[in-house]
């Protein structure tokens, strides 16, 4: 009896040694902190997927705001444009009345002041041929 005591507690060791550094056992007992560390890499990844949301979403409502800008940018310099032109015609339209004022400034200066009328005529070297 104790010869069949003396070995089972032989097989009973051989057996438990084999239980632990079978692969399979040390891949069991690893499990739960790989699963943890996957766990954790899945929280991260989510939250960066949230924060990058949030930054698309304020992206695209600045992109909107300076498409609006440009909108209002645009219109102004249209505005801009118009007035120009119409500050161009008011411009050609001075020039056209301030030209008889001129000539009613000049007739007068013509005339010495003795009384005698001088004669100015331009472009004497030309009208005579000579350059």
């Amino acid at each position: 009896m104790s010869d069949s005591v003396t070995h089972s507690r032989s097989v009973d060791m051989p057996n438990c040694s084999y239980v632990i550094n079978d692969p399979y056992h040390i891949l069991l007992t690893h499990l739960p902190d790989m699963i943890r560390t996957i766990s954790n890499r899945v929280n991260i990844v989510s939250k960066d997927q949230q924060r990058l949301d949030i930054e698309v979403r304020h992206s695209q409502n600045l992109l909107h705001i300076v498409n609006q800008d440009m909108l209002l940018v645009k219109e102004s310099s249209q505005g801009i444009v118009s007035c120009a032109r119409g500050l161009k015609n008011s411009e050609d339209l001075l020039a056209q009345q301030i030209r008889p004022l001129e000539q009613a400034v000049h007739d007068p200066l013509v005339t010495s002041f003795d009384g005698t009328f001088i004669w100015k005529i331009t472009g004497v070297h030309e009208k005579l041929g000579k350059n």
